[in-house]
Order: structure tokens, then sequence, then C-alpha cells
């Protein structure tokens, strides 16, 4: 603290006539301690003039773009870049663009990437050998990002001429030119690449040096391996009975070379199976619209036969979903997409998710019932399947997911009770982001004995702390009421700070006066209250009721120092 309090002292903030130099010197350590927001405000509040006093102009607007960058403001960093004199010195133009390049590249603005990479790299010149291979490499993902895979291609060529290429540069060298048409180019890194790798795979296959068959069957296998267990030297090796987890990139690229490989083959069934996984894991590409389209073409169902029939291809399906899985989650995704009669299609919906849970599948579950092109609102998704679908997205960690399904549901599922749903609900909103509806979801909160009354208060802390003072207010003031007298008195003492902070110093006041009521009264909390009462009486301009509750006060206290203190507040209350 004092050393933030030292920075404040220092900056613009309150002594402006400290040395320029010591100014930029203090904002900076700001932003190094972790404010680049309060840093970049303090800067902001009083910038010299550039024709007055053009060095300081200089070094400031150079730590101005320092700032802008740390805080991703790609297109202000550009704008300012571009005020700087070209004859400025290269110990200001170097780091600013440095920040150009990068925010250019952001901004997907390749070739003005390439003029300030092309002013590094040959004019303001780089020392370090690292960064200079680092300009070098964002030349290349320039052009990548710009489509430009021969110039790219040239480029790479160069770069492996001048450095050593790490596993992770040749991986992402052919991962661009393979994702952009040029395999046969990626075919110059391919050895250097682990053989069983999905990346080397996918190279492999789309040049032909491998077989559809034969990808598939090596993803197949690398999605099923089990490495052998690290032996002991002093004890023997266990059996291994439980496989080594692959790391999520890994399952996505397999899944991704099995996709291409039926695709080649026509094999819709195997195709359907990894559109899947693919958006099971939330895969870049993999959007529910694709797996709804793989799951209709694979059902081969007429409207007429699912308007006709809907209810007999139901209970077709639900038989043989232990037998043919697949098959039969295509024919509940067919029906819950276009089945004319509404219970047909809920028990649909109901059955298709029941089997992409069975199948742990759950994330492409979430993800094809938020699809707007079929399921525009949740609420066409009937409660109960929104309760699973749901509970599967908090079980997954995706608070958003859980939000979207369990907005507008008050009531609580079968078997749950009502306080305890409540309370799932709002933290899963808070979770989310979505504070209104937290402090909606508290409006319907109980108003006495409630056992969650601890766990509300945590969350109308957690609002005040993200600034969302008027949503913590709205779940105080319901919280003032339930709960024992101790719940209620800190329910009412964060009422309070929350009400002082927005300004409203009567509420503030009356909160805290009430939980001054509430407390012991040989105890610290009741004065501690009853001050704060007075502070916000002040600021609301009920003079004689502070002068009452700062008399209490004195009247309460033994304290020399405090009574001295509380006379002199009473002295300079009175007229």
């Amino acid at each position: 603290m004092r050393y933030l309090a030292t920075i404040f002292l220092t900056g613009f903030f309150l002594f402006p006539a400290i040395s320029f130099s010591a100014t930029l010197s203090a904002i900076g350590r700001l932003a190094d301690a972790g404010a680049p927001q309060l840093a970049l405000a303090a800067l902001e509040q009083s910038p010299p003039s550039r024709q007055q006093h053009p060095g300081q102009w200089l070094s400031w607007q150079s730590l101005h773009i320092s700032l802008l960058a740390r805080l991703n403001q790609s297109q202000a960093v550009l704008d300012q870049v571009k005020t700087l004199p070209a004859n400025a010195p290269a110990a200001l133009l170097r780091p600013a663009d440095w920040a150009a390049a990068r925010a250019a590249l952001a901004l997907q603005q390749g070739p003005a990437a390439r003029r300030y990479l092309a002013r590094l790299l040959w004019q303001t010149g780089i020392s370090n050998d690292a960064r200079y291979r680092e300009a070098r490499r964002l030349v290349i993902q320039s052009y990548v990002d710009d489509g430009e895979l021969g110039d790219a291609y040239r480029a790479m060529l160069r770069f492996q001429q001048d450095f050593s290429l790490d596993s992770a540069t040749t991986a992402a060298f052919v991962q661009a030119l393979s994702d952009g048409g040029q395999a046969a180019d990626a075919l110059t890194w391919l050895a250097r690449l682990d053989d069983a790798s999905p990346l080397a795979l996918s190279v492999k296959l789309k040049t032909g040096m491998i077989s559809p068959s034969q990808a598939i069957a090596a993803a197949r296998a690398a999605l099923g391996r089990t490495l052998p267990a690290v032996a002991s030297r002093r004890r023997k090796p266990r059996k291994s009975t439980s496989r080594p987890k692959l790391p999520l990139q890994n399952i996505v690229g397999y899944w991704r070379v099995i996709r291409a490989a039926a695709t080649i083959e026509k094999n819709t069934a195997l195709r359907t199976r990894a559109d899947e996984q693919l958006l099971n894991a939330g895969a870049a590409h993999a959007t529910a619209k694709r797996l709804w389209r793989d799951y209709l073409a694979q059902a081969k169902i007429a409207p007429a036969a699912s308007a006709q029939n809907g209810a007999a291809l139901l209970a077709g399906a639900t038989q043989s979903v232990a037998a043919q899985p697949l098959a039969a989650r295509t024919v509940f995704a067919a029906l819950a997409a276009d089945a004319k009669e509404k219970t047909v299609r809920q028990q649909a919906i109901t059955a298709l998710v029941d089997a992409l849970a069975s199948a742990k599948l759950g994330g492409a579950a979430l993800r094809l019932f938020s699809d707007p092109a079929y399921f525009p609102q949740p609420a066409v998704i009937s409660p109960a399947v929104r309760y699973r679908l749901g509970g599967i997205a908090q079980a997954r960690g995706d608070a958003a997911a859980a939000a979207h399904y369990w907005k507008g549901l008050d009531a609580p599922p079968a078997g749950e009770a009502a306080a305890p749903w409540r309370l799932k609900r709002a933290e899963v909103f808070m979770a989310a982001g979505d504070y209104a509806a937290v402090a909606a979801t508290a409006a319907s909160a109980p108003t006495s004995g409630a056992a969650e009354t601890g766990q509300w208060l945590v969350l109308a802390r957690r609002l005040a702390a993200a600034g969302q003072n008027s949503a913590a207010a709205r779940v105080l003031q319901r919280l003032t009421a339930a709960g024992g007298p101790a719940q209620r008195r800190e329910a009412l003492t964060a009422l309070g700070a929350v009400a002082a902070v927005l300004g409203d110093h009567r509420r503030a006041a009356a909160a805290y006066l009430q939980a001054a009521i509430l407390a012991p009264p040989s105890g610290n909390s009741a004065s501690q209250s009853r001050r704060r009462a007075a502070e916000n009486l002040v600021q609301a301009g009920f003079i004689t009721d502070a002068k009452a509750q700062y008399a209490r006060l004195l009247a309460s206290t033994r304290n020399i120092a405090d009574r001295r203190a509380l006379r002199q507040r009473i002295d300079d209350l009175t007229p």
C-alpha cells in the first residue's frame, strides 16, 4: 500500500510539479504493478505540448503507445505510432514499431505489419538475436494471415537457412501450408514431425502418401493407444489399466484426419461420428449446423414419413439405440428437427440428449440445441430437457451454456427443493456474468429462516467486487429480512457499504443504523456501524441526526483520544 500511495503522490494526480522524467517513471511503475488502465488514465491527464516541448512529447508518446499495447488497443496503437516523426530517435521508434507490427497483425493488416517489421529489420535495427528471429517469424505470419502462401513458403525457406527450427516453429510452418492448400510444399519439413502426429497424418493424406483407410486406421490407433508404464528401478512395473489422456489438441487433430478421410471415402456414418466428436470438443470450424446436416442426410427420413410415422420411427430408434447408437441418434435428430407433432418432437429431443450424454458427447448436445437455426430460443425446448442440458453444462464448467438453458426456469426440477435451486441458478448466472439475473433470482429468495442466507451474502459481495453495486444492493435488500440477527446485521452492513458507493447516503445511513441496533451493545460492531451511519447522515444533510449519533458514541466510550475526536466532530457540525 505504501508503494502505491507513493505512486499516487508523485504522479499527475496531486503533485504535477515534480520532474517530467520522474512522473513518467512513476506511471511506468504503476503499469508494472499490474494497473495499466490506471497508468494510462494518469498519463493522458496532462500530455505535454508537441510544439513547445518536442522532446518531452516524444517520451510521453512512447510510454503512451506502450500502455495502449499492453491493453491490446490495437487500432489506437496504430493511430498513435503514425504521429511519430520519421527522424525520431531509434531508441523510441524501435519499441513503437514492435507495438505497431503486433497491432497490425491483430487487426489482420498484413501489409502494415510488414512495413513496421521492415523498418525494424533494416532501419532502426535489432541488436537482440531473439528479437531478430521473432521479427522474421512475424513476417511469415503476416503472409500466412493474408493468404499469400507462396511468399510465406519462400520466407520460410529463407528462415530455415538462417535459423535452426524448433518443433513448434516447424509445426506452425507445416500447419499453415497444409491448411492453405499447399500440402506438397509442407513435405519440406515432414521428416521433422512425429510420424504419427495428427499433422503428419493430415499432410500424408492430402499428398496421397497414405490412403484414406490407412489414415483412419492410424488415427484410430492413436486415439486408442495405451502407453507402457514407466518402469521403476526398485520395483517391478505394474500393468497399466488406464489410458493416458491425449491433449485435447491431439484428439481434435486425429478426429479431423478421420473426418477428412471419411469424406474422401464417402463414408457418411464415420464422417457424422467425427463431426460429433469435433463439436463435442468445441473445435474450430466444427458447427452445430454441420452436424445437423450430417444427421438429416444420414437419417434419410422424408418429411412426409416424419409427419405420418414419427411416433413409430421414434419407437424403433429407441429400441435400437443400444445396438446401433449412431443410427438411432440420426433418427432422433431428424425427428427433433422436423417432426410436426409437438409430443414426438419433444420426446425425440429428450432421446437425443440422453443418447449423446450416454456416449459422453454432452458438449455436442449443448451446442446442437443452442443452434439458432433450429432452436432460436431455449423456451422451445421442454423444461425437463433444459434442466438436463443446464446440468450437463454446469458439470463441464460451461457457465454461459448453463445460464442459457436455465434462464426463465424459476421452478425447480422434480426432486429438488426450491431454495437450493434458486441458489444454484444464481451461482451459474454469476459465473456467466449475468448480474441482472442474479439479482432477479434473489428477488424470489425466502425472507426468513433461509439456510442459504450466508451463501447469498457471498454472492452479493461478489457482485459488489465486480462493480455491480446496484445488483448487489437488490440482493442485500432482500437479505436484510432473512436469517438470524447476525446474518441480518451482516447483510445490513454490506448494504450500507454498497449504498455509500452508489451515493445513496440516506439508504446507507439507515442500513448502518439498523445494523447498530441489531449488534450486541458491548461489542465494537455496534459503535462501528453507528459511526458509519453518522458519516452518511452528514453526507445526506441530516446534521442533527448525525450529531445525535456522535453524542451516543461519546457517551459509550472512555477512550480519551476517541472522546476528543468525537467532541471535535460535534463542534464542527455545530453552526
